[in-house]
């Protein structure tokens, strides 16, 4: 199915941030929605193209257009969800359906991916998790979401490489700015916006899909009176985290994966990528059991 062209009722997005979880999704979304030339849908996290149960794909491209009614030069939206799954259903539906829009794939280290993701996890009552050994199997996205060559390789099965972005979370938190100038860039858009929000990160912890409250697109440098963004996460945070046991056999077999993994990313991407450096295993042993 080709891109349908534009009309009253909405059109189909020109790019879609695919996730995953616990990579910056949340600040990517508030700083694209800062620039003039861009449109978001709201909210963040349509999940459209999920297999999954959660999937608004029943929906109808009617509705998923309806996100976008809107004539800024560009339109786009952020799941995290899009990586949650190895199965290839979520990129297929994307080619069928938008086979021109370009991607944009957030990279974290996947083990801090992993545990954060899981410490979220934990702050939700409703998931009752208590072990990581038993909660890994039953939440198979903690670690599928971290195998980011994978990932990768199934968006690549089906969209060249030159229409997906992958993008360095730990770049976005500290060089926000010339990373965000890149993604601009890439996307097709003004690259010499910038705007005082772009210093602020907006970790929303355990926000889900599609509750992210909404910015004002105004297309302004500054937020919208008396808003207040959220507090980046301080020290004394982490400290009050609940540590972690993981037994040392899974701490080793999760270690080599995940290094196999940024090793298959580098040599898809032809970079360094240096902030996905796994820990050591020594280290990750100290810290987990």
């Amino acid at each position: 199915m080709a891109d349908a062209p534009n009309t009253p009722a909405g059109r189909l997005p020109d790019f879609v941030a695919v996730g995953p979880a616990k990579t910056g999704t949340s600040s990517l979304h508030r700083y694209l929605c800062e620039h003039p030339q861009i449109h978001m849908s709201r909210p963040k996290g349509p999940r459209f193209f999920c297999a999954s149960a959660e999937s608004n794909f029943h929906r109808g491209l009617d509705w998923y257009r309806s996100l976008f009614c809107s004539d800024r030069l560009l339109c786009g939206e952020v799941t995290p969800s899009y990586t949650r799954s190895t199965a290839p259903v979520v990129a297929q539906r994307m080619q069928a359906i938008i086979p021109h829009a370009r991607l944009v794939y957030n990279l974290r280290e996947p083990w801090s991916r992993m545990i954060s993701h899981y410490r979220m996890l934990l702050r939700l009552p409703q998931k009752q998790c208590h072990r990581f050994e038993e909660d890994l199997p039953r939440y198979p996205n903690l670690r599928e979401s971290s195998l980011g060559g994978t990932q990768l390789s199934l968006l690549r099965a089906h969209f060249p490489a030159g229409q997906i972005h992958c993008l360095e979370s730990q770049r976005l938190l500290t060089a926000t700015r010339p990373t965000l100038k890149a993604l601009f860039e890439f996307l097709g858009a003004d690259s010499d916006l910038d705007s005082p929000l772009f210093g602020k990160q907006f970790n929303v912890g355990d926000d889900k899909e599609g509750r992210t409250s909404p910015p004002q697109q105004s297309g302004s440098a500054s937020l919208p009176a008396g808003a207040q963004s959220p507090a980046p996460r301080t020290e004394s945070d982490h400290k009050s985290e609940p540590h972690i046991l993981i037994p040392p056999t899974l701490v080793r077999q999760l270690h080599d994966e995940f290094c196999r993994e940024v090793d298959l990313l580098r040599q898809l991407t032809s970079q360094p990528l240096a902030s996905l450096e796994v820990p050591s295993l020594a280290d990750l042993l100290a810290a987990h059991t």
